[in-house]
């Protein structure tokens, strides 16, 4: 019941992926599919990410509708992914290959409704097709002649450039601003240690200079400073590793790849929940 209200709710507002989520566990697999669809399309967005749900909601629709045409949605989705190569990172891009292969052995002597007249006109004119994705976004075909019955092929729009999550960069410009407060907290230790070495010069210098022995205030001058020496060079360095560290840490979480996203759904059944992968 909550999870219909959920829906209910979620039909109502923009799509997020949260309301395609519960779509998909409320098992209501269109709306969840249609939803996945708009998030690919939205600006800004990552389509890999937002297609990986909507190719298994369509594998999750084929469960329940085998002579539904929705595999072969699926491994068009797949396959045209693949084709364009725009993925984040080469972990995102095996999945998707992995994906497709498994498509194409379910769909293992199944001729799908784009295969004959529609497939080879598309191998002969790319131009034309590419002609018309770059114009309008969506994925058509050039069919001249008698178009073969069948559901229509999913858009897969282009990509943007490599994702990452909003709270990774702020993570990162956080550990960015604790590692250069640290650095620039070392480079004031080294200042001072270099203003206590040169007060021991000094007094060093002038007491040489008259050939005398160092006066009561300058033997205090020199053991404070000596003191001071010893102490900011251990402040020093110890700031200026923890600095370096927290420094490469905020680099790595900024320019590592993000992690494809987690294929595993579940969503209620009479019997339980049903999980997939």
């Amino acid at each position: 019941m909550i999870l219909r209200l959920l829906l209910t709710l979620s039909l109502a507002a923009p799509a997020t992926e949260e309301a395609a989520e519960a779509a998909y566990s409320a098992g209501d697999l269109e709306a969840a599919l249609k939803m996945y669809l708009e998030l690919a399309e939205a600006p800004g967005a990552h389509p890999p990410r937002a297609l990986d749900g909507a190719h298994t909601s369509l594998r999750a629709m084929h469960r329940e509708d085998p002579q539904g045409g929705h595999l072969c949605r699926a491994r068009d989705m797949a396959r045209e992914l693949v084709r364009r190569d725009a993925f984040a990172s080469e972990q995102e891009r095996g999945a998707w290959i992995e994906m497709q292969a498994e498509d194409e052995r379910d769909l293992a002597g199944v001729s799908c409704p784009d295969a004959g007249v529609g497939a080879t006109e598309r191998k002969a004119s790319p131009e034309t097709e590419q002609a018309v994705l770059e114009e309008s976004g969506e994925r058509v075909r050039s069919e001249p002649a008698a178009r073969a019955e069948g559901p229509a092929p999913l858009s897969v729009p282009k990509d943007s450039s490599p994702w990452r999550p909003r709270s990774r960069i702020a993570a990162a410009s956080a550990l960015g601003a604790v590692g250069l407060g640290l650095l620039g907290w070392m480079a004031g230790a080294l200042a001072g240690r270099a203003r206590a070495n040169e007060v021991i010069a000094t007094i060093t210098a002038d007491a040489m200079a008259d050939g005398r022995e160092f006066t009561l205030g300058e033997r205090a001058a020199v053991h404070d400073a000596n003191d001071r020496h010893r102490r900011l060079d251990g402040i020093a360095k110890t700031v200026g590793i923890a600095g370096g560290v927290i420094l490469l840490t905020s680099l790595a979480v900024l320019l590592v790849p993000p992690r494809g996203a987690s294929r595993a759904r579940v969503r209620a059944s009479g019997a339980g929940l049903v999980y997939s992968f």
